[in-house]
């Protein structure tokens, strides 16, 4: 069973905008009883330092801020066992009824099969795959080994990491939303009766993204909530 837990993390409480203000509200309102548990940067940092000192050389490898955030909260949610959600996630419902289970993951959008080939870099050996397995929000029981598993793609891929040049796109493939996908894909048959995949309703709750196009299915965590893509990690 899934620990009644909600993790968060930013730079600092100080630096919110409005929008993390009023969703985290929610979160808090939504769940009273539930423990909250947000981390600042330094306080990522001590978590790392404390409970996967194995994993600091990486984490103090990683060029940009949201890549040491990436990491941290796969590590959190391995540590501690939990719902991981980013501060853009506007709830609509309780997140208890995804508590009876053991991995909470999201489907979050469907891509070409031209931009899987340059985001992942390899050919689409299945068509399932061009479903993104989103890292914006998921919960797992502490220790499950989906997450082990994730930190050891994350690890592999550190090698393609230039810190001079990173873009964008080798954020996404080095510690982003490629990971879980590549990470699912490649273990789907173990976990089909094991995880709780999340989609999007074709006609989601207010507030809806900050951006039009698409499907409105997209970046949706399930029925419970709306991912509103901020997308403040581009910016720093």
């Amino acid at each position: 069973m899934i620990p009644a837990r909600i993790i968060t993390t930013y730079r600092s409480a100080y630096l919110f905008p409005p929008v993390f203000v009023d969703c985290m509200k929610r979160m808090k309102k939504l769940h009273p009883r539930w423990q909250h548990r947000f981390f600042s940067d330094p306080e990522c940092r001590t978590f790392i330092e404390k409970r996967r000192p194995d994993l600091l050389e990486l984490y103090e490898f990683y060029p940009r801020p949201v890549m040491r955030s990436d990491l941290f909260r796969v590590v959190a949610v391995h540590e501690l066992g939990g719902f991981y959600l980013d501060l853009d996630i506007h709830l609509h419902e309780r997140l208890d009824p995804l508590r009876n289970t053991a991995l909470v993951l999201t489907e979050e959008w469907r891509m070409s099969r031209e931009n899987y080939e340059s985001r992942h870099r390899s050919e689409l050996r299945d068509e399932r795959d061009l479903f993104q397995t989103g890292n914006y929000g998921f919960a797992a029981e502490k220790g499950h080994w989906f997450l082990d598993e994730v930190i050891e793609e994350m690890i592999r891929r550190a090698e393609t990491i230039t810190p001079s040049t990173c873009t964008q796109d080798d954020v996404l493939f080095a510690t982003g939303p490629d990971v879980f996908s590549t990470v699912y894909s490649r273990h789907r048959a173990d976990l089909c009766a094991g995880v709780t995949m999340l989609r999007g309703t074709n006609k989601p709750k207010e507030p809806k993204p900050s951006f039009s196009s698409g499907e409105p299915w997209w970046f949706q965590f399930g029925k419970y909530g709306s991912h509103l893509m901020t997308s403040t990690w581009r910016k720093a």
